[in-house]
């Protein structure tokens, strides 16, 4: 929370810069509004409460010649949006995402008809299809940036020429103790993958089964049929053949087969750890990125 002078500097609206927001003029440090763009956003805020669209604004915008502030182009939905969607439109001022009050400075709208902007833009909002919420990425949500503490996102990335997963610490994330992410971190996700896997698997054969005096080569046969199985099913999975849910319920099933099948034949703890070096195959490069 900003002191009593801070407060006040906030509320005169004398930011650091930045790009210029439509409806002020530039380096005007939100203190002077530009009457032509003022007129747009006023006509565009009378269209939606009369249930037209933000399409319909951009239409009538760009209809007018007016185009967006920094890169001369024309209007679509995304941007009229931003434009609407911006506090300093309706003179609110915010300061680490906490409002602070009405700007002293002219401003295109009232924080009522703001407000009034705003519930119609979520009233539009479009839900989520069925199974657009599914996590796509094993990992995701869980990875944890080891500079600030944000949740680290995965996404693909295309580096000449080359596609890969990556995971990263983005700025634009806020983390638990309320502070935007680092943006410093940066890594291949598909070796933090492989590493966590391999951890997964070495807690699922952390209970060892007690050694027993009698074998089975009925057992050692079902044994060997079940690595084989959990080594195909890895390989689907690895290729895009499986989806994370189903691939972990299968895995499961498996391994908790495979667990009393090795303790029905009375397998030592040395066997089992031999056992499960073989159905990984060779011990992974830990440097290899």
């Amino acid at each position: 929370m900003p002191g009593r002078r801070g407060r006040r500097t906030c509320l005169a609206c004398r930011p650091g810069g930045g790009s210029r927001l439509f409806g002020f003029k530039e380096g005007s440090n939100f203190q002077e509004l530009e009457p032509e763009e003022v007129e747009l956003i006023q006509l565009g805020y009378k269209m939606l409460m009369d249930r037209r669209t933000p399409g319909d604004v951009a239409r009538a915008w760009n209809e007018k010649g007016a185009r967006t502030p920094e890169a001369k182009t024309v209007w679509d939905i995304h941007k009229v949006k931003r434009v609407y969607r911006s506090e300093r439109i309706g003179g609110i001022v915010t300061y680490k995402g906490q409002d602070l009050g009405d700007s002293v400075y002219p401003h295109p709208l009232t924080r009522e008809e703001w407000e009034n902007v705003q519930a119609v833009l979520d009233s539009r909002a479009t839900p989520a299809k069925k199974g657009a919420g599914k996590r796509k990425h094993v990992y995701s949500g869980v990875l944890k940036c080891g500079h600030c503490g944000s949740t680290m996102r995965i996404q693909w990335a295309t580096i000449q020429g080359r596609t890969f997963r990556r995971t990263f610490c983005h700025s634009a994330q806020v983390g638990a103790n309320g502070e935007r992410g680092c943006g410093k971190v940066n890594r291949r996700y598909d070796w933090i993958e492989a590493r966590l896997n391999e951890v997964v698997e070495a807690a699922l054969l952390k209970r060892m089964p007690q050694p027993r005096s009698s074998s089975d080569d009925g057992l050692a046969e079902e044994i060997q049929i079940l690595e084989e199985r959990i080594r195909g099913l890895r390989s689907r999975w690895k290729e895009g053949g499986l989806n994370d849910e189903d691939y972990f319920d299968s895995l499961t099933h498996l391994r908790t087969d495979l667990h009393r099948a090795r303790e029905d034949r009375g397998l030592t703890s040395s066997e089992v750890i031999s056992i499960g070096v073989r159905s990984g195959g060779a011990p992974p490069d830990w440097g290899r990125r």
